[in-house]
């Protein structure tokens, strides 16, 4: 079973939430929960912002599950999404899409990248991860947190 992970920032959307389970501290990954990639606590850590709850809420596409990471600071929070079914033909299909904007990143996966200094993405074995993220104060901090966050999702996914 292959399984997408996009994790997309949702700073100027309004999106209807559902109720969030109570706050995690373990990992428990099921494929079909994106909340169960990352708890509150690794966000937290990774972004250096408090993250006030979790919550999947509604998706553009029926496929695609995604999860809110709600943070203290305005506009700013954290999302995760999960799609099934992800090939290395369109992993790299994604990766070649933009090239311009697009950085290789090693040493997460099989292969990872960042694009425009907001989101990372990565193939664990057949599962394909997106982490976006806005409202940091550089490119370069962003870079960081996004690997931060790409890896942890890399450990939870290969647990």
């Amino acid at each position: 079973m292959a399984v997408a992970l996009v994790v997309l920032s949702f700073a100027a959307c309004e999106q209807e939430v559902t109720d969030s389970p109570p706050p995690r501290t373990v990992v428990d990954v099921d494929a079909e929960e994106p909340c169960s990639l990352l708890t509150p606590d690794q966000v937290e850590q990774a972004i250096g912002t408090e993250v006030g709850g979790e919550a999947e809420v509604d998706s553009h596409d029926p496929v695609t599950r995604i999860c809110s990471y709600d943070t203290t600071e305005p506009w700013a929070s954290v999302g995760v999404s999960l799609v099934e079914d992800v090939t290395l033909g369109q992993f790299t299909e994604k990766m070649n899409r933009d090239s311009i904007n697009t950085e290789p990143v090693g040493g997460i996966g099989n292969g990872a990248f960042i694009h425009g200094c907001a989101s990372i993405t990565t193939l664990v074995g057949d599962v394909m991860v997106s982490v976006s993220i806005q409202h940091l104060t550089t490119c370069e901090e962003t870079n960081d947190v996004l690997k931060a966050l790409g890896g942890a999702v890399e450990e939870a996914l290969k647990a």
